[in-house]
């Protein structure tokens, strides 16, 4: 089982990272303006699998080749640490401006997330030591990101109808505050991976 620190952990940083504009967050924006809230909600279901399947094959896959080559890791690291940076960067200058598509399918939030960078984020940097070899502490990470992930993509979808009906107005929404935020505190993120990395070396 999870520490309460792990829990912490996976919940918090999954958070901020599924929070962030991105492939399959536009997808669900876009069911949200052209099909509403209601129907886009069968979507989420595509992303969480999409998502728990790209996870467990990354992590499984980081398993083998970590075990006999630790400068893997090293490298993957300062790899995920840029994509981070990048992202933090790519989220404070996000102006809200989302291309919507006017059809959006099962299929294409399933692929969207399969192959989603971010999974590799998940699988090597969020999940905690031993979930990939510890099938309680695999059942109990990937419960925790799935808390997570529901409420987020629910967001989206709802974020994407408000546009549609004209009530993006709410004060409360403070989108641009949020991914102010949001980049802040993924630039922390890429600076402590970094610093893992670096150490390890």
């Amino acid at each position: 089982m999870l520490s309460a620190s792990e829990f912490l952990y996976i919940t918090s940083f999954s958070g901020i990272i599924l929070a962030m504009p991105g492939p399959t967050n536009t997808l669900l924006f876009s069911s949200g303006v052209t099909r509403g809230l209601r129907q886009s909600a069968t979507l989420i279901w595509a992303e969480l699998i999409g998502y728990l399947l790209a996870i467990s094959l990354w992590g499984f896959l980081l398993l083998q080749l970590v075990r006999d080559h630790q400068w893997i890791l090293i490298g993957l690291n300062l790899i995920a640490s840029a994509y981070i940076a990048w992202l933090a960067i790519k989220t404070w200058r996000f102006n809200g401006n989302l291309h919507t598509q006017s059809s959006v399918t099962w299929g294409n939030v399933f692929f969207a997330t399969l192959f989603n960078p971010k999974a590799f984020l998940f699988a090597s940097q969020v999940m905690p030591t031993g979930t990939f070899t510890n099938l309680p502490i695999y059942g109990s990470a990937l419960a925790s990101f799935t808390l997570v992930l529901l409420p987020i993509s629910a967001c989206w979808c709802l974020f994407g109808h408000l546009v549609s009906t004209q009530k993006t107005g709410m004060s409360f929404l403070s989108p641009r505050k949020f991914l102010r935020l949001s980049a802040i505190a993924l630039a922390t993120f890429s600076a402590s991976i970094f610093y893992s990395a670096v150490s390890r070396i």
